[in-house]
C-alpha cells in the first residue's frame, strides 16, 4: 500500500512539490536502487522547485551514499536520466534536486561493492544495443569479474549472478553509468540524447556543435527551389540574416538583422520549408535597443525559438505561433547566443559577468563568474563558445577552457597557451573535446583534442573555422575559413585533403548528412557567386558541385540540412537559399 502524498520539505514560502511514493519502472535495469521512487507533482508547473527526498542509512548499505543522485524517468526512452542539478546532503540524509517538470523520479547511487562497481564500469564499454543483443556478453562480463575471486562459484551460483543474467538493459543504458568517473575507469559512456534533434535545432545542429544531421541532404546536383531576402537591394552586412534552424515540421526560423546598423530592429521570421513564404514575423528588438550583432537562434524542447539580440541586453523565447513566451533581460549587457542543454537548461554568456543558466521559462538558475575576465572570445561575445555534453557538463572557452556541472560548479579547467580566436568547441560521441584556432593567421594555429576530463590528448597542426564530427566520433572535418577541407580520423591521421580554390577569410563551412555526405559552401572566388559542394566522405571527391550566380560569401554560417533533402545556405547578401 502506497504511503500518502507528502509535501517537499524545502519549499517554505516557495512553489511546492507533492511527492507520492512509487515503484521503480526498471527494477531489473539498475544496481543502485535504494527504494526511493516518487511521482512528483508541482504546485506551479514549469517553475524551478527544489525537492528533498529523505533516506535511511539502512537502505543504502549496498550503495555509496556520497554518489546518491536523483533521476527522472523518461517514458520515451524507457530509461532513467540524471537530474543535472542534483546532490546529496550527507548530514541531513537527503537527496536534493532542482526540477521544473512533474513526473516520476527516483534516487540511484553507485554500488559500494568493488566487484559490482567494476562490472557496471565494464558494461559501460559496450552500447546498450550490444548488451541487449547478446545475453552471453552480459553473463561473460559478470562471470569474469564477480566470479573471479577465490571461493566464488561459476556464473549462476547466487542471487547476484541471477540478477546479472536476468538484467534488462535500458535503451539509454544503466543509470549508474551516468555517475561513473571516466578518469577512474578509463571510459566515457556515450548515452543517447534526451531528445534527438528533430531536424537542425541549433547553429551547429545540436548542443555538442557536431554539424552532424539526422537528415540526408540532396543526393544529386540540386536546383534552387526558393530564395528569401527580407531586405532586397541591401548588400553585405546591411542585409544580414542569421543562420537558420529547422523545426520538426520543416519550418525554417531565421533572424532578419541588419548587421551593420546597431540601431536597426531585429525580427524573427518563420518560413515555410517548402516555399520559403513567411508564415509569421515577430519583432524581438526595436530600433535603438538591439544588443547583439550576430544572433543565432536555437529551438528548445517545447519548440520555442530562443534567441539573443532582444531589447536592452536580453534573450527572448518565441513559440511556434510567433507569440513571445518570455524575455530575460540584463540591461546594459551584451549576451552571447543561447546554448540549450539536453536537460532543458539554457546557457548564455554575459560580457563582464560570466555564464548564466536559465530554466525553460527564462528564469535565472545560477550564474558563474570567471576569474580570468570576460568570456568573449577576443571581444566577440555574440559568438558564444559553449558546448554541452550529453551528461549535462558545460564546456566554455574563454582565455582558458572551463568545464562546469549543470549546477554551475567548476569541474576542471584547461589552460590555453595561445588564447585567441577559436572555433566553437565540439564534443564527439566518445567524449573528446575539440577546439581549434578559427583562422590560419590566428595565434592558435592548431586544433586541441582534450579528454572528457580536460587532459590534452593531441595537438593537430590544423586550424579550423568550422569543426564537424561524424556520428560515432570517427572522422573530424575541418574547414579552415577558406578553401581547404581536411578529414582526420580519431588519431589525427589525415584521411584526405581538398584545396577548393583561393583563400578568402570567413569563407567555407561544413555540414554532415545522415548518410555521411559532407556539404561544403564557400564564395566562388574569383568568380561572383556561391559555390556548394557535396563531398564523398571516404575520398573527398566531388559527388556534385553547383554554383548559385547571385549568391554571396557564406561567412562563418554553415549549410543547414532541412527536411526532404533540402539544403539551406545563408549568404552575406541577405539571402537564404534553399536547394533540393
Amino acid at each position: 500500500m502506497k504511503k500518502p502524498t507528502q509535501r517537499s520539505r524545502a519549499q517554505a514560502g516557495k512553489p511546492t512539490a507533492f511527492l507520492t511514493p512509487a515503484e521503480n519502472p526498471i527494477r531489473n535495469g539498475t544496481f543502485g536502487d535504494i527504494g526511493a521512487f516518487f511521482t512528483i507533482k508541482l504546485q506551479k508547473p514549469n517553475a524551478n522547485v527544489r525537492v528533498e527526498i529523505p533516506y535511511s542509512r539502512g537502505k543504502v548499505r549496498n550503495v555509496s551514499e556520497r554518489s546518491l543522485r536523483l533521476f527522472q524517468w523518461n517514458q520515451e526512452t524507457h530509461s532513467l536520466w540524471l537530474v543535472g542539478s542534483s546532490g546529496v546532503d550527507l548530514e541531513r540524509r537527503r537527496v536534493w534536486a532542482v526540477i521544473a517538470e512533474p513526473g516520476l523520479y527516483g534516487v540511484i547511487g553507485l554500488p559500494s561493492d568493488s566487484g559490482v562497481l567494476r562490472t557496471v564500469a565494464a558494461f559501460a564499454m559496450f552500447s546498450p544495443e550490444e548488451l541487449r543483443g547478446s545475453a552471453r556478453l552480459v553473463s561473460a562480463i559478470c562471470g569474469l569479474i564477480l566470479c573471479a575471486a577465490p571461493g566464488d562459484g561459476p556464473p549462476g551460483g547466487g542471487p547476484l549472478c541471477e540478477r546479472c543474467l536476468g538484467i534488462e538493459v535500458p535503451e539509454a543504458h544503466f543509470p549508474e553509468i551516468q555517475l561513473l568517473n571516466p578518469d577512474r575507469f578509463g571510459i566515457f559512456w556515450r548515452p543517447s540524447r534526451l531528445r534527438q534533434p528533430d531536424v537542425w535545432f541549433a547553429f551547429r545542429h545540436d548542443y555538442r556543435n557536431t554539424g552532424q544531421s539526422s537528415q540526408n541532404g540532396p543526393a544529386a546536383q540540386p536546383s534552387v527551389v526558393w530564395r528569401h531576402n527580407p531586405h532586397p537591394g541591401l548588400i553585405g552586412p546591411d542585409g544580414h540574416l542569421s543562420a537558420p534552424v529547422v523545426g520538426a515540421d520543416g519550418t525554417v526560423y531565421v533572424v532578419s538583422n541588419m548587421y551593420a546598423h546597431p540601431f536597426a530592429p531585429a525580427d524573427l521570421l518563420a518560413l515555410d520549408g517548402n516555399s520559403g513564404q513567411v508564415k509569421w514575423s515577430t519583432r524581438i528588438a526595436f530600433p535603438g535597443s538591439r544588443t547583439s550583432w550576430n544572433p543565432k537562434p536555437a529551438l528548445d524542447r517545447r519548440g520555442n525559438v530562443v534567441v539573443n539580440g532582444a531589447d536592452n541586453g536580453g534573450v527572448v523565447a518565441v513559440n511556434s505561433a510567433g507569440v513571445i513566451e518570455w524575455r530575460h533581460n540584463r540591461p546594459g549587457r551584451r549576451l552571447g547566443n543561447p546554448v540549450l542543454s539536453p536537460d532543458g537548461q539554457i546557457y548564455v554568456v554575459s560580457r563582464g559577468e560570466g555564464i548564466i543558466a536559465l530554466n525553460a521559462n527564462g528564469q535565472e538558475v545560477w550564474a558563474a563568474p570567471f576569474a580570468n575576465g570576460d568570456i568573449d572570445n577576443g571581444g566577440l561575445p555574440d559568438d558564444t563558445l559553449v558546448a554541452v555534453r550529453d551528461d549535462g557538463t558545460v564546456i566554455v572557452i574563454g582565455d582558458n577552457v572551463w568545464a562546469l556541472s549543470p549546477n554551475g560548479q567548476v569541474l576542471w579547467t584547461h589552460a590555453l597557451t595561445n588564447p585567441g580566436l577559436h572555433s566553437l568547441p565540439v564534443v564527439a560521441d566518445d567524449g573528446r573535446i575539440l577546439i581549434s584556432g578559427r583562422i590560419p593567421v590566428s595565434p592558435s594555429h592548431e586544433t586541441r583534442v582534450l579528454s572528457p576530463s580536460g587532459v590534452l590528448q593531441a595537438l593537430w597542426a590544423f586550424s579550423s573555422a568550422s569543426l564537424s564530427v561524424e556520428r560515432g566520433g570517427g572522422v573530424t572535418y575541418l574547414s579552415d575559413g577558406g578553401p581547404s577541407v581536411h578529414a582526420l580520423n580519431s588519431a589525427g591521421v589525415v584521411l584526405w585533403h581538398r584545396l577548393l580554390g583561393h583563400f578568402m577569410f570567413g569563407n567555407g563551412s561544413v555540414a554532415i548528412g545522415n548518410d555521411g555526405i559532407v556539404y561544403h559552401t564557400r564564395s566562388a572566388y574569383p568568380m561572383r557567386g556561391l559555390e556548394i559542394r557535396a563531398l564523398d566522405p571516404a575520398t573527398g571527391n566531388d559527388v556534385w558541385v553547383t554554383v548559385v550566380p547571385d549568391g554571396g560569401d557564406t561567412g562563418l554560417n554553415n549549410p543547414v540540412i532541412g527536411l526532404g533533402g533540402t539544403l539551406l545556405v545563408p549568404d552575406s547578401f541577405g539571402n537564404l537559399w534553399a536547394l533540393r
